[in-house]
């Protein structure tokens, strides 16, 4: 194996625990300060109760709650056309190091992540 086909295959690899690792961090953060939709209920109970909210400030967590949702869709927009064309680019880097019975392996890989994504 060559140099840079070494010097390739480290810098692909480099990116990809990058992008696991950004993914990893990126659903955890999520999770953490913005639960998803089915799970915004809980939360807001949980603060509720927690925190011991008064009619008052239940009235404004409803409205910070509603207002963040949309800021999160926003982004989410803006950053989504920007994330696909990364990893487009990512998996298209990793294709042109593999031989083809890597790359019918490769497929699979991207399909059951994709699968696992949608959850």
């Amino acid at each position: 194996m060559s140099s840079k086909t070494k010097a390739i295959i480290l810098i692909a690899g480099c990116i990809l625990i990058g992008f696991a690792i950004g993914i990893l961090i990126d659903r955890a953060l999520l999770l953490k300060y913005h639960p998803r939709k089915s799970g915004l209920k809980e939360y807001r109970k949980e603060l509720i109760k927690r925190l011991n909210l008064n009619q008052k400030q239940q009235v404004r967590l409803d409205s910070i709650l509603s207002w963040s949702q949309k800021e999160f869709k926003n982004l989410s927009r803006e950053f989504r056309p920007k994330f696909d064309s990364l990893k487009t680019a990512l998996r298209d880097s990793i294709r042109s190091i593999l031989t083809p019975q890597q790359i019918e392996e490769f497929e699979k890989m991207i399909k059951e992540t994709e699968k696992n994504e949608r959850r």
